[in-house]
């Protein structure tokens, strides 16, 4: 039997990096994209690599960069001859009041977490439809459903990307590709510490209180749900003939969409109210 092809993107760290070797480990062909392919995390995939003896090759891949992205797929398609699983994985957040915000902010957002998943997808499903098979996982979130305070930027482009998606679910499936969206909650990786802030915000007065508030209660909270529970699923869905459109992982994210359906708007306000002090 032909080993399947997957290329995920955003693998330096995280659910990427844990993913990639999830497939890799269950006999999967996996191309990793990563960025900087010096970074520890590709370093640490190429030695893992090379120890087990694992299929799993870095390719570089910026996917903010339209040639780079280009070069990623003819590279797998022209290597492995297909491509069966395309994870858009890579993403990052901002975090602030949406009245901050520069335009320039705006547009680096979105041209990492939506514009280079519409990229990416309209350069592999010519592929997947020669093929007459398919599936493009996109990693959204809990954020993605539900907007909070000073994540507003990161929401809308994780909003974003749940309306694309679920447009091309439904204009590829006639092909035979699947589009599935992954929505989690707070797992155990480096989103935190790779989100940036809105530059204005060092010299905002207007701000100040929400922010502190928001910094303090975001300082405190210790994520225990391990990532590998998402690389478990992504390789789940992988290998379902019919997955389903999105799949919520993570009893944080569970309960606070439970919460937000239940509650009209201005019960939850009143509740994000006594929350933020706002």
């Amino acid at each position: 039997m032909d080993k399947k092809i997957i290329l995920i993107t955003g693998c330096s760290s995280g659910i990427g990096y844990l993913s990639a070797l999830k497939f890799a480990r269950k006999g999967w062909s996996v191309y990793a994209g990563i960025r900087n392919t010096q970074s520890e995390g590709a370093l640490q995939l190429r030695q893992l690599a090379e120890k087990e003896t694992l299929d799993l090759k870095i390719i570089q891949l910026d996917v903010t960069n339209e040639s780079q992205c280009s070069e990623a797929i003819v590279k797998v398609a022209e290597e492995a001859g297909k491509i069966d699983v395309l994870i858009n994985n890579a993403g990052f957040g901002y975090l602030g009041p949406m009245e901050l915000f520069s335009d320039h902010e705006v547009r680096n957002q979105y041209e990492t977490n939506v514009f280079s998943v519409l990229r990416l997808t309209r350069l592999v499903a010519p592929i997947m439809r020669n093929l007459g098979q398919g599936t493009i996982i996109n990693i959204s979130s809990i954020s993605g459903l539900i907007t909070f305070p000073l994540n507003g930027l990161y929401s809308s482009s994780k909003f974003a990307l749940e309306s694309i998606s679920e447009a091309l679910a439904f204009e590829l499936q006639h092909f035979g590709i699947n589009v599935v969206l992954v929505e989690p909650g707070t797992f155990e990786t480096k989103f935190v510490k790779n989100s940036k802030k809105a530059e204005r915000l060092k010299d905002d007065v207007i701000y100040k209180d929400l922010v502190s508030v928001f910094s303090f209660r975001y300082s405190r909270v210790r994520p225990r749900q391990n990532a590998k529970r998402i690389a478990d699923l992504l390789f789940e869905i992988a290998n379902k003939s019919n997955p389903r459109l999105r799949y919520v992982i993570g009893k944080d994210a569970r309960t606070y969409l439970s919460v937000r359906r239940l509650l009209p708007q201005k019960a939850w306000f009143f509740i994000l109210k006594y929350f933020y002090k706002w």
